[in-house]
């Protein structure tokens, strides 16, 4: 039993004197003036604004009469006229008519529940790589719910970051509390971000012994963290008088290298040769990042290596190698690799130079049409990078 009001222009308080009977057996809510009416707010349940309420107590709810005043000299109906015949219910006054019509004030269906799934979601966990993306969803409950907006939030953005759809990022390694709320609802999903492993950085050093020299050994030290160190690492015949070695992973860090044939030894005068990257090649005292222009009569085979965006379920490639003569493949079929990483090797490159690109059969990666470029043993191609002489670090600690 409401009864809600326009205040009439002019008024300065809005004040509502309910009464029932007459004489001795007049009931009245107040003295007069009556009840001062409240302000509605945007909470209000009838979703009135810019009006004024008052909720009438049940006992004057029934064949009641209603004077509206403004605590003072003005009210409606006139002073010695009846007031406006109220009989219960929701009901508006205009602030200038003498009647009480009702009011059809709509009812909110409150949210009971909020629940959220999505790809990899399990008993309210989500696992993601670091750099991955998942989408969620939330379901609210009851359908008809008046407030069924869903407001997502993360407790640590840090570590994993969620957008206002739902769609939840790995940042970091660590993990995160992901919120969907609705109606003053919620539900939470647990996400534990991973690393990603590094790529392997392997590097081949080269080295052009004296021609006295009939086998090659090194001496090297990687200053990784934890550092690497081999003695006596046997160096294979490559081309031209020069000898080989690949470190499996230097992890991009320098790299100190001595050589010996098992009788004399090459450390530079003591001061060692020192390089990092992918090739080291010593040549009369002198250290070079290039490798030696020879062509081993052995096969040098590239084994290209793709990170395949998720909702490709498989890979091929076009290739080409600027060998002389050239070579080239029209979607060679990649093989699932390890890790969403896809494998396809070229039998031989020569030591030149090749350029890829990767489709699904639908769309292509093409680097933004300036392909991808490499030489070397390997290539590994993942968002957009790559890197010449890497392979992925799940296919370097699973050959044993």
């Amino acid at each position: 039993n409401t009864i809600y009001a326009a205040k009439p222009s002019g008024w300065g308080d809005l004040y509502a004197y309910v009464y029932t009977g007459d004489g001795a057996t007049a009931v009245n809510n107040a003295a007069w003036p009556g009840v001062k009416m409240t302000a509605t707010t945007a909470t209000d349940g009838c979703h009135q604004s810019n009006a004024y309420k008052y909720v009438v107590p049940t006992n004057l709810a029934k064949d009641a009469k209603v004077i509206f005043n403004d605590g003072g000299s003005q009210q409606l109906p006139g002073s010695r006229e009846p007031g406006i015949t109220y009989n219960g219910g929701i009901v508006k006054w205009d602030g200038a008519t003498a009647a009480l019509p009702a009011l059809d004030c709509p009812t909110d269906v409150p949210v009971t529940s909020v629940s959220v799934s999505g790809s990899g979601v399990s008993g309210g966990k989500l696992s993601l790589k670091k750099g991955a993306s998942a989408q969620l969803s939330a379901t609210v409950s009851p359908s008809n719910a008046t407030d069924r907006t869903v407001a997502w939030s993360s407790s640590n953005a840090a570590v994993a970051s969620v957008d206002k759809s739902g769609k939840v990022t790995g940042v970091k390694a660590g993990t995160a509390k992901v919120t969907a709320k609705a109606g003053g609802r919620t539900a939470v999903v647990e996400v534990t971000v991973e690393d990603v492993p590094s790529p392997a950085r392997p590097m081949t050093v080269y080295y052009k012994a004296p021609s006295s020299w009939k086998s090659v050994k090194a001496n090297y030290r990687v200053f990784s963290s934890p550092q690497q160190a081999a003695s006596g690492a046997k160096l294979e015949q490559y081309c031209d008088g020069w000898w080989r070695l690949t470190i499996a992973d230097t992890k991009g860090a320098k790299v100190k290298v001595a050589f010996t044939d098992g009788r004399s030894w090459d450390d530079n005068s003591g001061k060692y040769y020192y390089a990092s990257g992918s090739v080291m090649a010593v040549s009369g005292g002198e250290v070079s990042s290039s490798a030696p222009s020879c062509q081993s009569s052995e096969k040098q085979p590239m084994t290209v290596w793709y990170k395949a965006p998720s909702s490709w379920s498989t890979v091929k490639a076009n290739w080409r190698v600027y060998s002389s003569p050239q070579q080239s493949g029209s979607k060679a079929q990649l093989t699932r690799a390890c890790d969403g990483w896809w494998r396809l090797t070229i039998a031989d490159t020569k030591g030149a130079k090749v350029k890829v690109a990767f489709t699904d059969g639908r769309s292509w990666d093409d680097n933004g049409g300036k392909y991808y470029y490499a030489t070397g043993s390997s290539m590994a191609v993942a968002g957009g990078q790559f890197i010449g002489g890497i392979m992925p670090n799940c296919a370097v600690t699973s050959k044993k």
